[in-house]
């Protein structure tokens, strides 16, 4: 909590000097109008939003960035994935290729031996 009031401290130091008023903050504002605590305060106001702004702005840069690398990510596994699909299929048909050839072998076989018999 220290580090907020500090930091909202120094806010209103450098918006009140930006502002020329410094000088009458500084007399424990004792020498302010109300118009001009109102300006400091309105200024620290627009400069807490103009950071909400640019944080949520960044976030969200970061946010799509980080999407778009897992959907980069998400190409390249299906792209792997199919790849492999790809290899298992040919593998698959190679086999029954053999097994087909083998069983013809075999049927020729058994025929031969039906004939000899």
């Amino acid at each position: 909590m220290a580090e907020k009031d500090n930091a909202r401290e120094q806010l209103k130091w450098k918006t009140a000097r930006e502002l020329g008023l410094d000088d009458d903050l500084a007399a424990g504002g004792d020498e302010l109008t109300v118009r001009e605590a109102g300006k400091i305060g309105g200024q620290m106001v627009r400069k807490l939003v103009e950071r909400g702004e640019e944080a949520l702005e960044e976030a969200t840069d970061a946010t799509a960035e980080t999407a778009e690398r897992a959907t980069a990510t998400g190409e390249q596994v299906v792209d792997r994935t199919m790849e492999a699909a790809r290899k298992a299929a040919q593998t698959t048909v190679r086999a029954t290729e053999r097994a087909r050839d083998a069983a013809g072998k075999a049927l020729e076989a058994t025929g031969e031996r039906l004939q000899a018999e």
